[in-house]
């Protein structure tokens, strides 16, 4: 359907662009909206600084490195650290992160998302796949990271895009940018803000410590140190058992671990749960306002589901009953390159959700493994090289099917007297569910903040109670 407008003339000129979508929109009619009612882009900003580029080599400990994956809508979320060496570090003096920066992507998949660099990640290098926004000395940066978290800011981000399949953002357009004065509301921003920052410290920590107790007691570390050999043999005998010819299926690597985890009574995954692994379903389309929840393989992260950031549906996708999702049901990413073998716990809370066609669907025997620590060992360093074993498929597009998830083998503990020790996995499990609670409680104070600032734009900030 073709959208015709008109532009005037004399704004061309000022900003030099002449790509139709700039003037047509919601985002560009809320950026027009704000010339009239806020102020320039350098009242609050001083400087925008694009960060450079260098080799992307990681190493084991440094300086941490904030990657644009890291940048989401009024948050940095750093759940797996990467970090540089000193070299590359003291070679970019201005990619170095300071409190109170903006960081805002400018190009990939995180086009236009943005957030405050807190306390915690002041000093981090930052890629130079966002842009550094320096604020003022009296920038209202809290209440202005809200407001380019919310709908209205983002939408007036993205009118600001340029280029075709692969959209930027640059200085010179956010530039011509008039912000809303938000100075009224940056107290209760503040607040709110500190007390995400205080949630998200303690989502970070719990987790890595129920993993890091998880891998400890398997010995992960022992065999992470052997050295990988440069070539190895496989009887014919066992390529037609397996019916598989892919040399990487064979590493002697994984062998040690099936060895180490058979030693200590892991279970074959088949033989913990209540029924085969399900597989979700594709909706026929999405719907803002829908009554089904889709939870989808972008939506699994490996620490928790968060729902509110998930695609709805109508109730015709309801009727795949195989595709339901119910209370402690685990589903895990079948395909994807990076997030292959992710799981997360579904926690319903009533709603109808189901599960899309790119995760399959785990339910557990109650009485013999934890939901929760089943997702924490699936997203661990062992959970994950079982998931390189097993996958299929080219490099464009790998695959975890069902027969293979269920040969997974999964560590379950058991007491003196033979029975399983359900105790020491809920005391991990009990960190995961602190570590996922703290998250949804994060979020629901930046939705809170997001909404203080669209309130304020609409005319009754003032009146808003926090």
């Amino acid at each position: 359907m073709a959208i015709i407008g008109q532009a005037q003339f004399d704004l061309f000129p000022q900003d030099l662009r002449f790509d139709p979508d700039y003037y047509i929109g919601e985002g560009a009619k809320d950026r027009e909206g704000f010339k009239k009612t806020g102020k320039p882009f350098d009242h609050w900003f001083a400087r925008i600084i694009h960060p450079g580029e260098f080799t992307r080599t990681y190493e084991a400990a440094g300086h941490l490195f904030l990657r644009a994956q890291n940048v989401r809508p009024g948050q940095i979320k750093v759940e797996s650290p990467v970090f540089v060496s000193d070299a590359i570090y003291n070679a970019l003096p201005e990619a170095v992160a300071q409190e109170d920066d903006l960081l805002l992507v400018r190009t990939g998949a995180n086009l236009a998302d943005a957030a405050r660099v807190p306390k915690a990640h002041s000093g981090a290098l930052v890629s130079s796949h966002t842009l550094r926004l320096v604020p003022k000395p009296r920038t209202p940066i809290f209440a202005l990271s809200a407001f380019f978290a919310s709908d209205i800011g983002r939408r007036v981000l993205l009118s600001l895009k340029t280029g075709g399949t692969h959209g930027q953002l640059n200085g010179f357009s956010l530039r011509t940018l008039y912000l809303p004065d938000l100075s009224h509301i940056e107290d209760k921003c503040r607040k709110l803000f500190s007390e995400i920052d205080r949630l998200d410290s303690i989502s970070v920590e719990q987790y890595p410590k129920a993993e890091a107790e998880l891998l400890e007691r398997i010995g992960w570390k022992e065999l992470g140190e052997k050295p990988c050999e440069l070539y190895y043999t496989e009887d014919f005998k066992t390529l037609t058992e397996r019916e598989r010819i892919d040399a990487e299926h064979y590493q002697p690597k994984y062998d040690r671990l099936a060895k180490r985890l058979e030693k200590f009574g892991a279970i074959p995954l088949e033989e913990l749960l209540a029924m085969p692994p399900g597989k979700g379903t594709q909706p026929d389309e999405y719907v803002e306002e829908g009554e089904v929840i889709v939870v989808k393989s972008k939506n699994v992260f490996g620490r928790g589901i968060e729902l509110a950031s998930c695609e709805r549906t109508s109730l015709r996708a309801w009727a795949d009953e195989f595709a339901r999702l119910k209370e402690n049901d685990v589903v895990i990413n079948s395909t994807g390159r990076g997030t292959l073998g992710r799981a997360g716990v579904i926690h319903c809370n009533g709603q109808k959700i189901v599960a899309s066609v790119d995760l399959l669907i785990l339910r557990a025997k109650p009485e013999l493994v934890d939901p929760d620590y089943l997702s924490l060992f699936l997203n661990s360093s062992v959970g994950i090289a079982q998931s390189e074993q097993y996958q299929t498929g080219s490099s464009g597009q790998l695959h975890l099917y069902p027969a293979h998830i269920q040969q997974f083998l999964i560590y379950v503990p058991k007491n003196s007297n033979g029975r399983v020790d359900l105790g020491w996995q809920r005391k991990l499990a009990d960190k995961v569910r602190i570590a996922a609670r703290a998250k949804v409680e994060a979020r629901a104070k930046l939705e809170e903040a997001k909404r203080l600032v669209e309130s304020s734009i609409a005319g009754d900030g003032r009146k808003a109670k926090v």
